[in-house]
């Protein structure tokens, strides 16, 4: 000990001294840098007794002691754009790789994204799922619980997009994204496997409810900021626009869009305003639940949350990805979400229609917007011009048909995704579809179980 205070005091006069004190930033937002294990002087494991005199044991290096050095690893996975921040200088052999034409493509469709998602074994079923087409349930502890074993309650996690708030990291159990698996769920109790001590409340419906209405209104929320740092070709791909009263009409009636490349058709009208007060409610896309006076009865029956309708796809489309398959596939369609009865909420159906409508004024503002390089032109070729556009005037004005609707056409392909991905914006629409039963549900049978089968899993899923 004598021997050890001199040199702490030494260090202390010698280190320097600041009254600073770093802020201490949390552990769960710093953005990690991801690392690749992959290397390509990765060995082969040879275990062929051709040309050997001795036993693969006795080899100075082998793949049954030295597994790790035989291991093969994964690349990175390639992404949509290379920033400057990834071309910087690295010590590692997997280099970042833009996406090709075709990965893009696959990447744009919300669809086959949902189906390649992490395969997870849903609670009640013990069926292997996607985990999109599920929700996670995992178990919180009661802050008021003083007792010996403090009591769980299971509740929803990670219906939030990561940008507002993370998903809790922990044991949790995935269950098939229906409200009545969730019924099922709620009447037999099996949720007690978990464990003896864990409770599950009737609210968690409307909890659920609430929270993946909010998710596609956070999924807006980003799809206009990432609109806003990339303005540029909203001409030529624009991602949401209003359908006219025309093409709304002939979508209905015979499946054509003006769009080859949609993927959603969103029917949001504006809020009537209040007889009283004579004020539109304000918007709301808070996670807290909402509180408002309930509505009177609708006179007449509202439509349903969403409806599947036959569109014609893409040209050539046909040719270039089903000419192999010699059985005959089912027909394209697109989804139509009605917002009433969508978001029921006034105030959540306030926000997606002020969302929606803020992601239009920013694509009409990059489309009349002209770039530097044409507004600093030469003025004869501006005069030149000027007579041209005398002779074919075109009116701004839009009449009868050609006026807007109130349906929003949503978009996605390999071009749009290099401006901003909404395939999150899709996939949350149709996480919000399945759980009010328009998705796939097992045939009901002659008991009350709804199709739901219980089986006991064999392991404890992670």
């Amino acid at each position: 000990m004598p021997r050890i205070i001199p040199r702490l005091i030494k260090a202390l006069e010698n280190a320097a001294y600041t009254t600073e004190i770093p802020p201490e930033v949390p552990s769960a937002l710093i953005k990690r840098k991801r690392r690749s294990l992959w290397t390509p002087k990765t060995p082969e494991a040879n275990f062929s007794v051709d040309g050997r005199s001795q036993s693969v044991l006795l080899d100075e290096v082998n793949p049954i002691i030295h597994k790790g050095i035989f291991r093969r690893h994964k690349r990175l996975p390639p992404r949509v754009r290379i920033t400057r921040a990834t071309l910087k200088p690295s010590d590692l052999e997997d280099v970042p790789r833009r996406m090709s034409p075709q990965e893009r493509e696959w990447y744009a469709s919300p669809y086959l994204r949902m189906l390649a998602s992490p395969v997870r074994r849903c609670f009640l079923t013990d069926r292997p799922l996607p985990s999109d087409l599920m929700i996670r349930v995992s178990p919180f502890r009661m802050p008021e619980a003083r007792a010996a074993r403090p009591t769980q309650v299971m509740l929803p996690d990670g219906l939030s997009n990561t940008k507002f708030q993370l998903r809790r990291a922990g044991a949790g159990y995935y269950v098939y994204c229906n409200k009545e698996a969730f019924v099922a769920l709620l009447e037999r109790a099996t949720y007690k496997r978990y464990a003896t001590n864990v409770i599950m409340l009737p609210t968690i419906l409307d909890q659920v409810s609430h929270l993946l209405r909010v998710r596609v209104l956070q999924e807006i929320e980003l799809l206009a900021d990432r609109l806003l740092c990339r303005p540029r070709g909203s001409q030529e791909n624009p991602i949401l626009r209003k359908l006219t009263r025309a093409e709304f009409k002939d979508f209905r009636n015979t499946g054509v869009l003006p769009s080859k490349n949609a993927v959603a058709v969103l029917v949001v009208p504006p809020l009537n305003r209040d007889p009283v007060t004579k004020q539109r409610p304000e918007p709301s896309n808070s996670m807290l639940p909402v509180e408002e006076e309930p509505l009177k009865a609708p006179r007449r029956p509202a439509p349903p949350v969403s409806t599947l309708h036959p569109a014609q796809p893409a040209d050539g489309f046909m040719e270039k990805y089903c000419a192999d398959f010699p059985l005959e596939l089912p027909q394209y369609t697109i989804p139509l979400y009605n917002g009433v009865p969508l978001f029921p909420s006034r105030s959540q159906r306030a926000a997606l229609h002020a969302g929606l409508n803020r992601i239009l004024f920013i694509e009409r503002r990059a489309r009349y917007t002209k770039p530097r390089e044409r507004s600093q032109g030469s003025q004869s070729g501006s005069e030149t011009n000027s007579s041209q556009d005398d002779d074919t005037k075109v009116d701004r004005w839009a009449r009868g048909d050609q006026r807007a609707s109130h349906a929003y056409l949503l978009s996605s392909d390999a071009s749009t995704l290099l401006r901003a991905d909404s395939a999150g914006l899709v996939i949350a629409l149709w996480r919000l579809r399945m759980w009010e039963g328009m998705g796939p549900v097992p045939p009901k049978g002659k008991s009350k179980d709804f199709g739901w089968k219980v089986v006991v899993p064999s392991k404890r899923p992670q």
